[in-house]
């Protein structure tokens, strides 16, 4: 960092402050991108009567739907090893990108009588409660007029979900001495002092809630913690600023801190997140800012794509202490950590959480929601009510003005489907489209998008990939302080080189976190690759080149891949892949029951447990003095106990086993086995 800590952009006055509320990026149309546009409409309006009334109306309920397709009954998690931090950072993101305001219409679902979860005593009376989207004054009138919906935030990855979107919030924010954000104690978030505007589903005492750029901000425990690690990271980033340049003011340490910490959000976004999500290369590479695009956020983005976070969610969060085991105040349900004001992160902090949700695994993106967000049942008597996040977005895109499915996925470059088996290759969830819609071309979009197949290499479908991959394009491409369009070449190699885990390591007590915070599942490249696990059940591959691999914490795979390697699993219970007599693998006492599988002629050093022939050759495997369990492969093997209590199995193949042969060994060490 030391070069954007050191260089000094005032001078000559190349530095130029971008707005809070997002006007003026766009030197000719400066409404582009900032708070207040209007949501852009990249396919076709579904208004029934063409301007306001909801599409769908022969559809199905939407409970009914959710009830049809989208119970969980079980876990599934994503098959790529994405971990929790993918649907933590996409909300975070999104709450930098969009926020249009429900008004005051309510919309409420109602839910089928006797509805096994929401109204089990058959009543008829509970409602799924909620309010229409706030439109744009004066449209919504007519064919030629329909209605539009505001985006209250700033467009742009701006960092509006830590500094704000108007100057009012970002003053209140700021302490104006030496560039820095409010802090409560701990480092946390400031706290209302009652006059900010929050949302407060609850009805707390809002001096009991924190304040961020975004009214959002207490959701969730998990979201508040991302917003705590950004304020400070931009602390960070000015005290050093502030020791560089002690001649500069605060305006100028603030600003430059800013512009610095937007750039590494935008990075995070760009170099990790999507790359986890969409799979790598889904984006083209940048070719630099373009004025003629628009990067309002669209209508299909906010009110269906981008809401594919809710089937990600997993139903406990695990807070973790430094070596990976639970602190003494316990992991946390979900519905434990939404709208809990300060006591959560006042009682054990960010860390805990934030070493959780990077060592657990998230759920797949499905039609499946968890229990937790979908049938969630408040009040008693005639007052009864649900929750259910999947009727909810449904009954939100059918108001919204979402067109179906098809159209949608036409509006954005993919072919329109002519049945339910180009949708999904699940028989019986084309079975279930069809019992609920009977036409392809009436799908609600948020439905269709998550009912397909994932995408090689990706872990969505192809109409998300293909809504985000416009979408963030647009974002990217249409931004004149984009961070490639605006830091020096060396500076961006800075940024480039700076990842989350980084982040977090520099503004927690967190030492022990993989490098890629979005997965578990991790590969190196065709050179010489450093990689490091976390505190969970990491799986490295190296893959080419002398590789170094530290799993750390939590029972890993580790497989060096071609070259010569070098593993160490450090504490859980690890698997290590040999293939070449240059591996080296070393190993703690007492750090768990570790596996060797190994396609040559192998001696076990110290404190490796088992040992596993692979392949097809003819091989030798020898223990050491601990208790082994050595398995032979389905050729010819030689296996070698040597002392302790081993177990030894030829499997298939024809195997001579020795439990001490002392000197045949030293013959096999002479041989260089």
């Amino acid at each position: 960092m030391d070069t954007l800590i050191q260089n000094d952009p005032f001078q000559n006055s190349v530095f130029e402050e971008q707005s809070i509320d997002g006007t003026g990026n766009n030197q000719s149309n400066p409404d582009y991108g900032a708070a207040g546009s209007p949501l852009s409409d990249i396919a076709p309006l579904g208004y029934a009567d063409g301007f306001s009334t909801p599409a769908g109306e022969n559809r199905p309920n939407p409970r009914t739907i959710s009830n049809a397709i989208s119970q969980q009954n079980e876990d599934i998690p994503d098959p790529r090893g994405l971990t929790n931090f993918i649907w933590a950072w996409g909300q975070f993101l999104d709450h930098d990108l969009d926020l249009t305001p429900e008004g005051s219409d309510p919309i409420d679902i109602q839910v089928p009588t006797g509805d096994p979860w929401l109204d089990p005593l058959g009543t008829g009376n509970v409602t799924i409660p909620m309010d229409d989207s706030e439109v744009i004054d004066g449209t919504g009138t007519g064919v030629g007029n329909p209605r539009q919906l505001p985006n209250v935030i700033t467009s742009w990855i701006d960092g509006s979900n830590v500094y704000g979107s108007d100057e009012e919030r970002t003053d209140f924010l700021r302490t104006f001495d030496g560039g820095r954000l409010k802090t409560s104690e701990g480092e946390l978030l400031p706290f209302n002092d009652g006059d900010v505007d929050n949302d407060n589903p609850t009805q707390q005492d809002p001096t009991d809630l924190f304040v961020a750029g975004d009214v959002r901000a207490n959701e969730n425990s998990v979201l508040t913690s991302l917003h705590t690690l950004f304020m400070r990271e931009h602390n960070r980033i000015a005290d050093a600023l502030a020791e560089a340049h002690p001649d500069w003011s605060d305006e100028q340490i603030f600003q430059r801190a800013r512009q610095i910490n937007i750039a590494l959000m935008q990075d995070i976004t760009y170099s990790e997140y999507l790359p986890a999500l969409l799979g790598e290369n889904a984006l083209p590479d940048y070719t630099g800012y373009d004025p003629n695009i628009n990067p309002n956020i669209s209508r299909t983005f906010s009110s269906a794509a981008f809401r594919l976070g809710h089937t990600q969610l997993s139903s406990e969060i695990l807070r973790l202490d430094v070596d990976g085991e639970v602190i003494p105040e316990g992991n946390l349900t979900l519905s434990e950590v939404f709208f809990p004001g300060g006591a959560v992160l006042q009682e054990a902090g960010i860390d805990p959480i934030i070493r959780g949700i990077s060592s657990s695994v998230s759920q797949q993106v499905d039609n499946k929601l968890i229990d937790d967000v979908r049938n969630l049942l408040f009040g008693f008597g005639p007052n009864v009510s649900g929750r259910d996040l999947a009727a909810i977005n449904i009954q939100r895109g059918r108001h919204n003005g979402l067109a179906d499915y098809n159209t949608i996925r036409e509006a954005f470059g993919l072919p329109r489907v002519t049945s339910f088996a180009e949708i999904t290759s699940d028989v019986d969830k084309q079975a279930t489209l069809e019992n609920l819609y009977g036409d392809v071309d009436n799908i609600d979009f948020f439905v269709g998008m998550l009912a397909e197949d994932l995408l090689p290499g990706a872990s969505v479908g192809e109409s998300v990939a293909a809504v985000l991959t416009y979408q963030f394009q647009q974002l990217r491409d249409g931004d004149r302080f984009y961070y490639e369009n605006t830091f020096t070449p060396e500076e961006i190699a800075i940024i480039r080189n700076t990842r989350l885990s980084d982040i977090i390591r520099r503004n927690t007590d967190t030492t022990i976190i993989q490098d890629n915070v979005f997965s578990l599942i991790n590969d190196g490249t065709a050179g010489d690759d450093l990689l490091n696990g976390g505190l969970g059940d990491d799986t490295l591959n190296g893959l080419a080149g002398n590789d170094t691999i530290n799993g750390f914490a939590g029972n890993d795979l580790i497989d060096g891949g071609a070259g010569n390697d070098e593993m160490n699993g450090g504490t859980g219970d690890d698997t290590y892949v040999v293939d070449s007599t240059g591996d080296m693998i070393t190993e703690d006492p007492d750090a768990g029951t570790d596996t060797v599988e190994s396609s040559i002629n192998y001696i076990l050093g110290d404190n490796l447990e088992n040992l596993t022939l692979t392949g097809s050759n003819n091989l030798f495997g020898v223990g050491n003095t601990l208790n082994n369990q050595l398995l032979g492969n389905t050729a010819n093997n030689a296996l070698i106990g040597l002392a302790g209590d081993d177990t030894i199995d030829g499997v298939l193949g024809t195997t001579r086993c020795w439990v001490v042969l002392e000197m045949i060994l030293m013959s096999l060490i002479a041989l260089g086995i």
